[in-house]
């Protein structure tokens, strides 16, 4: 056996071992499916009229397609997968006429695609002249190459993905040229355990546009510890990353950075139905950088946090909460620490006949240190109760009626204001009350529904500052199926609200309408395969849109598109309208045909 002979089947063997399949007997040459092929006819028309002036867009494009399939030696070896289309366009606007044609395609080569080891190339070349979008603006050719390779351990715990390497250029008919070139590598290495999961990771990421480059550094690590037969759970999460710019001004380029360090560890105890004891501790430190070519700004800090919940089979819920925060701004500190503690009563819900009666009520301490000036002492106490309804009205229809009624004070002492300027010894009083009216009728086809909905929320601090948001909904909407698979559904929505300015003391008023209704037809004149749908939609900030003041916001929308298929034909046109009550109104009318051909 000669040495080539012997090398290759070297080489087979240790594939064959990577890859976990047994290795071939026989070697199986490069081979190809037979070349499939195909394309298409598409003609696009759009026309756009606003007031007086009138703009127009066509294109014609012819495509044809060829799509293969190869195989080396074995799928599990390596796979080829191409495509190459070319296409004929011929554009014109009002103002242009351009005949050429684009060269599209698309290439992939897998390698070792079920082994360990995996190996990926893709190669694309896009024209958006080809592709049917009526919202595009910009005729561009997009190029993106690929390479990425991935390696995992036997065991999986340790998988690396790295030469990831991204190309993508942007490149107009007619224009400048934008690059963007992405390199990543990912490393991950994990260990789990029946009490203890751990997981490592790194991530660097390259990407360069015309005029500019990004480069983004991130690691990560992640690690948890559960004891056997333990309700605690003990969390640890670190990263740190750096992020860079450069940007080209005034011929000189320019550097900023961003660097971000945290570590974060959380202890968890569950509660069980004997023990209903939650605890959860954890601390945080972070560190940040901001900055440029000579310039740095520093801020960091650390965090210390704990809190408890006792919640026992009953109406009785206990929690508390701590916490000790630290900031450092740019050689500034300021500490901030608070307390607190909350029950809460929550009975289960009586049934008074056909109606349902639930109430609960509150109360907390707690105690807040900003950092400057003094400290500040809160109590609380809420009250809170609730009625509700449902009906039938009749056989097909239901009739659903909730009444909310809520109430709390908040008591602070404390010398001088807060940030907000608020008088720190105060006593502030909320209430809250909601009702809330929903019908619902379904006799087949016909589903019918009206919600109205009334809020009202006052906020009294000091005695006399009073502070309110009052707010009226009334929906309604159906929904009626026609036949012959045809089907009309609106909505409409009216909304008021009401409120006094916390800072000005001023009362606004707003009001606001919105409605649609659309109309849809899976059969349009008796046509297999031929869909139409229309929907005209009015949005106003009055109440009666057909009654707009001066300078009101409104638009309104109509839009109609019928969509045609049959065999290898796809048709499809639509007309909108659209206006806004400062602007003349838009019509535009898109029309697209589209014949394809061969096997693919």
């Amino acid at each position: 056996m000669g040495r080539g002979a012997w090398a290759r089947g070297l080489l087979a063997a240790a594939v064959a071992a990577g890859a976990g399949r047994p290795a071939p007997a026989q070697a199986v040459p490069l081979a190809f499916l037979p070349p499939r092929l195909g394309g298409d006819v598409s003609y696009t028309l759009t026309e756009t009229r606003t007031g007086g002036e009138a703009t127009s867009a066509r294109s014609l494009v012819g495509t044809v397609r060829a799509r293969t399939r190869g195989v080396y030696r074995a799928p599990w070896f390596a796979t080829l997968d191409a495509e190459v289309a070319l296409s004929l366009i011929r554009a014109s606007s009002d103002e242009s006429e351009n005949t050429g044609e684009a060269v599209t395609g698309r290439l992939g080569l897998d390698v070792f695609p079920q082994s360990r080891f995996p190996f990926r190339l893709v190669a694309e070349r896009r024209d958006t002249r080809t592709e049917q979008d009526a919202t595009a603006t910009q005729d561009t050719v997009i190029t993106r190459l690929e390479v990425q390779q991935q390696y995992a351990t036997p065991d999986q715990r340790t998988r690396l993905s790295g030469l990831a390497w991204t190309q993508v250029t942007e490149e107009a008919v007619e224009g400048d040229e934008d690059v963007e070139r992405v390199v990543e590598l990912t490393w991950q290495r994990s260990l789990e355990t029946q009490s203890l999961g751990a997981t490592l990771s790194l991530d660097r990421t390259r990407r360069r546009n015309t005029g500019e480059r990004d480069e983004d550094t991130l690691l990560q690590a992640h690690h948890l510890w559960r004891p056997a037969e333990s309700r605690w759970s003990v969390t640890t999460q670190g990263n740190a990353g750096r992020e860079e710019t450069v940007t080209e001004e005034g011929g000189v380029a320019v550097l900023r950075f961003r660097e971000v360090r945290q570590l974060t560890v959380a202890a968890i105890r569950q509660a069980v139905r004997e023990q209903p004891l939650t605890l959860t501790l954890s601390g945080r430190v972070h560190d940040t950088e901001l900055g440029t070519d000579g310039e740095t700004l520093t801020t960091g800090g650390f965090a210390l946090l704990g809190g408890a919940r006792y919640q026992p089979e009953g109406p009785w819920t206990v929690t508390g909460f701590v916490s000790a925060v630290r900031n450092e701004d740019d050689g500034s500190t300021r500490d901030e620490n608070s307390q607190s503690v909350d029950v809460d009563y929550s009975p289960a819900a009586l049934e008074l006949g056909p109606w349902r009666y639930s109430w609960n009520a509150g109360t907390g301490l707690g105690r807040r240190d900003p950092g400057f000036g003094d400290a500040v002492f809160e109590e609380r106490l809420s009250l809170g109760h609730a009625l509700r309804r449902a009906f039938a009205t009749s056989r097909d229809s239901r009739l659903e009626l909730s009444l909310t009624q809520r109430g709390s004070v908040l008591g602070r002492q404390g010398g001088g204001t807060d940030v907000r300027g608020q008088e720190l010894d105060s006593t502030e009083w909320t209430l809250l009350h909601h009702a809330g009216l929903g019908w619902v009728q379904e006799r087949a086809p016909l589903r019918r529904s009206v919600n109205l909905s009334l809020s009202d929320s006052r906020t009294i601090t000091g005695g006399d500052e009073e502070e309110f948001f009052q707010q009226g909904n009334l929906q309604l909407a159906f929904g009626r199926g026609l036949a012959a698979g045809r089907g009309l559904s609106g909505s409409l929505t009216l909304q008021a609200t009401r409120q006094r300015d916390e800072e000005t003391g001023r009362v606004t008023t707003d009001t606001s309408s919105s409605g649609s209704v659309t109309y849809t037809d899976g059969r349009f004149l008796g046509v297999g395969g031929m869909r139409f749908s229309s929907t005209l939609s009015l949005a106003s900030e009055e109440l009666v849109p057909a009654l707009p003041k001066e300078g009101e916001d409104n638009t309104l929308s109509w839009e109609n598109r019928l969509d045609y298929r049959i065999g290898r034909l796809d048709t499809q046109a639509r007309l909108t309208y659209s206006e806004r009550s400062d602007a003349e109104g838009t019509w535009v009318f898109f029309f697209t045909v589209r014949r394809s051909f061969g096997a693919l």
